[in-house]
């Protein structure tokens, strides 16, 4: 729930129709769930394949879009600490595309590798001397 702290009646005897609803834009609990779905974001990256790129770009562009829509786009700028939550989404979503960038030149350089020892491989002086 996206609320402020005074928005919540606490009572031993609160009635489910006492929580206050699921707010848009930056409130007190903004930053634990932005936190949260950045943490999802990452454990759910963490489950896909290795070298499904297209599929992890995809799931960064989609929580992207939710984060701006939910929380970020209704961010008061010249307020530090919503400033601040909305850097650190920048960041970490900025820092998950970095390493899937990297790690995606690493496969296309270890893949090119590869074809160069095969063919390295087929062109060897002992594989023709075989085919003589």
């Amino acid at each position: 729930m996206n609320a402020n702290d005074v928005d919540w009646l606490p009572s031993r005897f609160a009635k489910p129709d006492s929580v206050p609803g699921d707010a848009v834009g930056f409130k007190e609990m903004t930053f634990v769930l932005v936190q949260r779905e950045l943490a999802e974001l990452t454990m759910e990256i963490s489950r896909r394949e290795p070298d499904d790129f297209v599929e992890k770009e995809r799931l960064i562009r989609q929580v992207e879009l939710a984060l701006y829509d939910r929380y970020i786009k209704l961010v008061d700028r010249s307020n530090p600490s919503q400033t601040i939550v909305a850097a650190l989404v920048e960041i970490k979503l900025s820092s998950l595309r970095l390493t899937l960038s990297h790690r995606q030149s690493r496969a296309a350089k270890a893949e090119s590798r590869v074809k160069a020892r095969y063919q390295y491989v087929l062109l060897s002086p002992f594989v023709l001397r075989g085919r003589k």
